[in-house]
């Protein structure tokens, strides 16, 4: 089931959740091209660890709504307000082939008081 979020500028960030609601979180950017189905391909995993894991459709994918001069330090915020909108102040990011640089981007803009982890996996852009 999709779940959308709400930025401050008015777009929604659409995303499935996979794992544990109780476990730490670990928002997921998808590879390209995909979309939040991809957190089903790590659905097992993140149980088995007790993480909750969130894969979120980037701006313009999916079911997220697109973004004006859409940037890595945007996308990092939106990052921020979706784990702040879920109530978690510490949180790691992973991504996947093109998420990779988003995951990246976490690490560039990102408090690293607050980003505890961030993955780029087999990373593409």
């Amino acid at each position: 089931m999709a779940v959308a979020v709400a930025t401050p500028d008015g777009r929604k960030l659409t995303y499935l959740e996979v794992g544990d609601r109780e476990g730490p979180l670990v928002l997921h950017n998808h590879g390209g091209p995909s979309s939040r189905f991809e957190a089903h391909l790590l659905a097992d995993s993140a149980s088995k660890n007790r993480l909750r894991l969130l894969c979120i459709d980037r701006p313009g994918m999916g079911q997220s709504s697109p973004q004006e001069a859409r940037s890595y330090f945007g996308w990092a915020d939106d990052l921020v307000t979706l784990a702040d909108a879920l109530g978690h102040h510490e949180f790691g990011v992973t991504g996947w082939s093109e998420g990779g640089p988003w995951a990246l981007a976490a690490a560039a803009y990102i408090d690293p008081l607050r980003l505890h982890h961030v993955s780029s996996i087999a990373g593409a852009a």
